[in-house]
């Protein structure tokens, strides 16, 4: 998919150093709620490892990820895991280089994933488990009619061992 000056596709083998280099650049920030991310890329052989696991998973149907870039740079991704066939709903995740933040990208992405996950993989629901404290994040889920739908209490555990609570956002195909 194209838009304005972005694609988005699936990640491929291809992307492997470009990926490296875009989560490299943004390690810091995303590593306490990436923590299986960042620690599976921190050289360009691991994020090779990486990568092939993501696309052997997406041949699967357990996961499927997506690059966002901007000519050939990739500058953030977006996925859909915790994928349940019975309910047929997934959790999507997403980051962003910190140079894109707050230009809409983000929002056209989930915008893209909910569509492939609706008309394309079949499932009926879409969720998002956003910490408190991430403002752009709820934004983002708002503008992409995302309803909050409860907190959750202490249910997720950072990088550095603290359990937060998460806002959980749904969206249902109908």
């Amino acid at each position: 998919m194209d838009f304005n000056d972005f694609t988005i596709s699936p990640i491929s083998i291809k992307d492997v150093q470009h990926y490296y280099l875009f989560v490299n650049e943004n390690r810091k920030r995303i590593a306490e709620y990436f923590p299986l991310t960042t620690s599976s890329t921190t050289d360009c052989k691991k994020t090779r490892k990486f990568v092939k696991e993501k696309i052997k998973m997406r041949k699967a149907k357990a996961f499927y990820s997506f690059l966002i870039k901007d000519k050939s740079r990739v500058i953030g991704t977006i996925f859909l895991k915790n994928i349940d066939w019975k309910v047929l709903k997934s959790e999507c995740g997403y980051f962003i280089d910190h140079e894109y933040e707050g230009k809409g990208i983000t929002s056209k992405a989930l915008k893209f994933i909910t569509d492939f996950a609706f008309n394309e993989v079949g499932l009926n629901k879409l969720y998002l488990r956003i910490a408190e404290e991430n403002i752009a994040s709820k934004r983002v889920a708002e503008k992409n009619n995302f309803q909050l739908e409860g907190k959750l209490r202490e249910d997720f555990k950072t990088s550095s061992g603290n359990y937060i609570d998460v806002l959980y956002f749904g969206l249902l195909k109908s």
